[in-house]
């Protein structure tokens, strides 16, 4: 499998073109300090800072720019990650600053309606999204990058002749990548674990019930959010009220 490196040492302008990663501060052990002892960044910032996600500035996501020189130690962690939720990689022609602007200005984007926060720092959403081949992506969420790479997946490059467009904000994601994320065994998951939250915080005597008499509720729910969507219920239209009626 062609990694990404390799496809940046085959561009012919590949002096023009950086190779960035995006971390994840939460994955374990934290691989921002890890990568910042071992000297693997030329230049690295947390996107939250001085933005509106601030206050959570511990969980943000973190760009670096990986130093070639250091590639073949940063290969080696990355084959040695038993979890491939660590971040993923990307090349980029663009200059650091106008990077840093991008993903500050993305981190909270328009899905379903609503503007809501995006984990820009883990594969399993763009696995989802890259995974429709929706043009409007790299238009949009992706506009600053050439090409990607998530952990054990072959490359995804930007479609030939595919430029990007000035989009007005906040960006906001389409209806086949929003379809596709209410589908996914992730998207449900994460569903489900939302659900599971508020319906501890609105009725913790019904959910102690709940857990009582079917165990895991993030799994009754995931089997019943399900049954829904094989219905053709859409996720994108579940009210509130119905974090409280699945039972």
């Amino acid at each position: 499998m062609t990694t990404l490196y390799e496809q940046w040492r085959a561009m012919p302008t590949s002096e023009a073109h950086g190779l960035y990663v995006i971390l994840d501060r939460l994955y374990e052990p934290n691989p921002v300090a890890h990568w910042c002892e071992q000297e693997w960044v030329t230049q690295m910032h947390p996107l939250y800072y001085q933005t509106p996600m601030e206050s959570v500035l511990n969980a943000s996501p973190w760009l670096c720019q990986v130093a070639i020189e250091k590639w073949a130690d940063v290969e080696q962690w990355i084959d040695e990650q038993q979890e491939p939720t660590w971040g993923w990689l990307y090349i980029c022609e663009q200059s650091w600053q106008q990077q840093l602007t991008h993903w500050q200005s993305h981190l909270r984007i328009v899905i379903d309606g609503e503007l809501r926060a995006v984990r820009l720092q883990d594969p399993r959403v763009l696995s989802v999204w890259l995974s429709v081949k929706e043009p409007a992506l790299w238009q949009g969420l992706l506009s600053p990058v050439t090409a990607l790479q998530l952990p054990d997946r072959a490359p995804d490059r930007r479609p030939d002749q595919l430029a990007s467009v000035s989009a007005s904000l906040p960006w906001v994601l389409p209806a086949a990548l929003s379809d596709a994320w209410h589908h996914s065994p992730f998207g449900i998951k994460v569903a489900a674990s939302n659900f599971e939250v508020a319906l501890w915080e609105q009725d913790a005597p019904l959910s102690e019930s709940l857990y009582l008499q079917g165990g895991d509720i993030e799994s009754q729910l995931s089997v019943w959010l399900r049954a829904l969507i094989d219905e053709g219920q859409s996720m994108a239209l579940f009210p509130k009220s119905m974090q409280l009626e699945w039972n």
